[in-house]
């Protein structure tokens, strides 16, 4: 760090960003940490950047989310909702109410170390895969490939968040 000089003064500290600039920042942060937690609903709603990758089913990569979503939560309280329009206020309440809900069903019983689903699980999500993941060319087909590559650790996954729930 430089010291201030005549010709190069201080600079004061940026401002903190506005309601309205705060609550899009989150709302952004919200959806990539959607992404980034599931290739597979990233697939499914459109996003082929990680059309190569399975979602991770380990408790860590679980719990690596729900810190992410409790900061991504405490970060809507310092919203000052009377600074934002009636369409970002019901953002925001759109938005805690989403976080609340994943929040509390994962602090409320850990679901990825119990729940076992037939009709919506794991291997339904790799059966549902072309569905959603088209394949025109060479490295889409590639993709998909890597993806069905990957179950083996995808299951083992799992597994072991099912085993740590007994």
């Amino acid at each position: 760090c430089a010291k201030p000089t005549a010709t190069h003064p201080a600079r004061a500290p940026a401002a903190p960003p506005s309601s309205s600039a705060a609550l899009a920042n989150a709302a952004d942060d919200f959806w990539d940490e959607l992404i980034r937690h599931s290739p597979l609903f990233a697939t499914a709603v459109g996003d082929h950047s990680r059309d190569s990758e399975l979602d991770d089913l380990s408790s860590k990569e679980a719990r690596t989310h729900v810190d992410k979503l409790f900061s991504l939560r405490v970060r809507l309280d310092s919203i000052e909702p009377g600074e934002l329009s009636a369409t970002e206020r019901a953002t925001l309440d759109a938005l805690r109410e989403t976080l609340d809900g994943r929040l509390d069903a994962a602090n409320a019983c850990s679901p990825w170390t119990w729940q076992v689903d037939p009709l919506d699980g794991p291997a339904i999500h790799l059966l549902q895969l072309p569905v959603y993941q088209t394949i025109q060319t060479k490295d889409d087909a590639a993709a998909l490939a890597a993806r069905y590559k990957a179950s083996t650790p995808f299951f083992d996954g799992h597994i072991k968040a099912l085993r740590a729930g007994l």
